[in-house]
């Protein structure tokens, strides 16, 4: 699944994919549980890293990207650093 829309934040270099919650299972799980945190002082409620993970690899899919797919790993460490706290803090 692509994304609905791209954002960028140009001078943090920051960039989020939006998507659109669909009418399958795997979209209400993801909003029933979105996570909160804080980030630069704003509360924000984030798809939980599973879903993201998910999204991600369709992506790569759909994409056909000849690319290195990224490791599960590599994504879960690359959400906590992005996201600069823990849940709910």
């Amino acid at each position: 699944m692509l994304p609905d829309e791209r954002l960028g934040h140009s001078e943090s270099g920051l960039k989020a994919d939006i998507y659109l919650a669909g009418r399958n299972g795997v979209d209400a799980w993801a909003f029933r549980h979105a996570r909160e945190y804080s980030i630069g002082g704003l509360r924000v409620r984030l798809a939980p890293p599973e879903y993201v993970i998910v999204r991600k690899l369709e992506f790569y899919r759909e994409a056909g990207s000849h690319r290195r797919q990224p490791a599960v790993h590599e994504l879960r460490a690359e959400l906590a650093r992005l996201a600069g706290d823990e849940p709910g803090g």
